[in-house]
């Protein structure tokens, strides 16, 4: 489950994000974007980022490829041949490249820690390989054949967001800083991203009136960078001051709200959480972070009248295209003997694990103990859908039911057809009373984030 996606095969792609050296990988380009603005950035434009990989070249790369990029001939264990393996071997391409995928799966192809290889003129790393980059941009294929000479912002509206830069499992030709990608917003496979913001030029009497001056911080950015600062150490009574303080002075800070109702959330305190992620959608409705704040809050206070109410009207945004594909959120807590269980709902199936349900499970203190999850894989269905025809027609899936620890990963049966929630709940009890066991089992050699827990 995101963000542990598997990828060729089986090859886990830094798990958890628990490598700072490595790249942040298999990401939604909503999360992407969401985590840009949450530090005070945003995702590139497609033109900032061809300039800025560019780096004053026209050549296709800003250097030899071996040297500035990760790719499939370099990213594995042993040199990997793809113009043989992949542009000449036709079987591969019959196959929709399963062939590819598994000889380089068994190579070791993985991504690499950044800055290992040599930047830009710019100093900028890795702009090419290792990971697609999400970009902001809507992707249309003819865009630049009519778009400003100067600065194209993209266009307005689409279906796919732009990804640059190519991966640790592409071939040579995909590897070119002209190479545009576009993709499901909601993919995370293999993408990551980097962050950009406004650059200010010094203050002069010179400088054009349309140049930005460069001004010190202000009093509320140092409060939001002690807030943060303490926040992602997990000391959420040290942070929430410094965000209350930017509220009283700034009440259109949205995102100050939204850290101050999570701090709240996570120190107990119901009524004033809900009383921030109401405040912040009070200023954008369409913010689908604080829905999703506001209905674990309505659900950790027992308001369940509230919830339902909130519970439908995330419906009716799914419905209206207006939330991330892989949103979810928590609708029910309660506890088993000295462990509590929180309870979260993907509106959508969707990604190679399909979650419909992840089960939380943390013991008295707040330690995440196990996760046990109601999922559909992608890859299982296609063999399903032949023993079902009928049901597949119809729109049904296999699903699983997934234990996940930090050292295994358990199935405890599979189900034709979508199980209603309750009978789910109930086998989900069984299992952690010990009445209902584990039909197959896999250890892992080195310890796994558990999906949906603090890492």
């Amino acid at each position: 489950m995101p963000p542990e996606l598997i990828d060729f095969g089986g090859t886990r792609q830094n798990p958890g994000w628990i490598d700072e050296a490595m790249p942040i990988v298999d990401v939604a380009w909503d999360d992407a974007q969401a985590y840009c603005g949450w530090v005070g950035g945003r995702l590139p434009t497609e033109a900032e980022w061809e300039y800025a990989a560019r780096a004053g070249s026209t050549a296709p790369r800003y250097g030899a490829l071996d040297e500035i990029a990760w790719y499939v001939d370099n990213s594995g264990q042993q040199h990997f041949d793809s113009a043989r393996i992949y542009e000449e071997d036709t079987r591969n391409m019959v196959d929709g490249g399963k062939e590819y995928e598994k000889r380089v799966n068994a190579n070791g192809n993985r991504i690499h820690p950044v800055g290992l290889k040599r930047p830009n003129q710019f100093g900028l790393y890795d702009m090419l390989g290792n990971v697609w980059e999400w970009l902001n941009d809507w992707y249309d294929e003819k865009y630049y054949q009519s778009s400003p000479s100067q600065d194209p912002a993209g266009p307005t509206s689409g279906t796919l967001r732009v990804s640059r830069g190519g991966g640790w499992a592409n071939i040579p030709r995909l590897i070119r800083v002209s190479k545009r990608g576009g993709a499901d917003p909601g993919n995370r496979f293999g993408y990551g991203f980097r962050c950009g913001g406004e650059v200010f030029a010094p203050s002069s009497s010179t400088s054009s009136p349309q140049v930005a001056t460069q001004v010190a911080p202000s009093d509320n950015d140092t409060l939001m960078r002690k807030g943060i600062e303490a926040f992602r150490k997990g000391d959420y009574a040290q942070a929430l001051p410094s965000f209350r303080q930017v509220t009283a002075a700034d009440p259109n800070s949205i995102v100050a709200f939204n850290l101050a109702g999570n701090c709240s959330l996570n120190l107990k305190d119901y009524p004033s959480a809900i009383d921030s992620f109401q405040h912040a959608l009070q200023l954008n409705p369409d913010e689908w972070h604080n829905w999703g704040g506001l209905i674990h809050a309505y659900t950790l206070a027992g308001m369940a009248q509230e919830r339902d109410a909130l519970r439908k009207h995330i419906v009716d945004l799914g419905h209206e295209g207006k939330l991330p594909a892989d949103f979810n959120y928590v609708f029910e807590t309660y506890e088993i003997g000295d462990k509590r269980v929180v309870v979260s709902e993907f509106l959508r199936i969707q990604g190679y694990y399909g979650e419909r349900y992840r089960f939380n499970v943390f013991n008295r203190d707040g330690k995440a103990l196990y996760c046990v999850t109601l999922e559909s894989d992608a890859l299982e269905q296609p063999k399903w859908a032949k023993l079902h025809p009928k049901e597949a027609a119809a729109g049904e899936r296999e699903f699983s039911l997934d234990g996940y620890a930090r050292d295994s990963h358990s199935i405890y049966g599979y189900y034709n057809g979508e199980p209603p929630y309750q009978q789910v709940r109930e086998e989900v009890e069984q299992i952690l009373t010990g009445k209902r066991k584990a039909t197959s089992r896999t250890t892992f050699a080195t310890p796994q984030a558990i999906p949906g827990a603090p890492n």
